[in-house]
């Protein structure tokens, strides 16, 4: 069963973004994941991650509305059977299964309206 993982924001200022909502609710960053590109914190399960120019690009860049739905699937094959579910119902495919540098295996796609989502397994959990 899939659930909402992550929401993910583009931002122009990683580290003031993160820093800003860290602040204002007490969010813990989780840093085993922060890169030159990517923060994320811990939203009391949820993950709220910042994504750079760069990162966002992959994801729509500004057609996604600027924010990313991510959603966690139990495994790999979870992600092969929804993908392709997900084709069927009219998704696009915008970036194939792929290993992310954030501990995670992933598909993007483009929802039939082009808001950016992804399926993803955790090869690493987020802590």
């Amino acid at each position: 069963m899939a659930r909402l993982g992550s929401l993910n924001l583009a931002v122009e200022d990683l580290d003031a973004m993160a820093t800003f909502y860290a602040a204002l609710f007490g969010f813990a960053e989780l840093t085993h994941h922060r890169n030159e590109h990517f923060r994320v914190l811990d939203a009391n399960g949820v993950l709220l991650g910042f994504n750079d120019a760069v990162t966002s690009q992959d994801y729509g860049g500004p057609a996604s509305g600027g924010m990313i739905l991510s959603f966690d699937v139990p495994a790999r094959a979870d992600i092969d059977k929804m993908s392709e579910h997900a084709l069927k119902l009219g998704a696009v495919l915008k970036n194939p299964i792929h290993e992310t540098s954030f501990g995670a295996v992933e598909a993007m796609f483009a929802d039939p309206e082009g808001r950016a989502f992804r399926i993803l397994a955790w090869t690493q959990p987020p802590q």
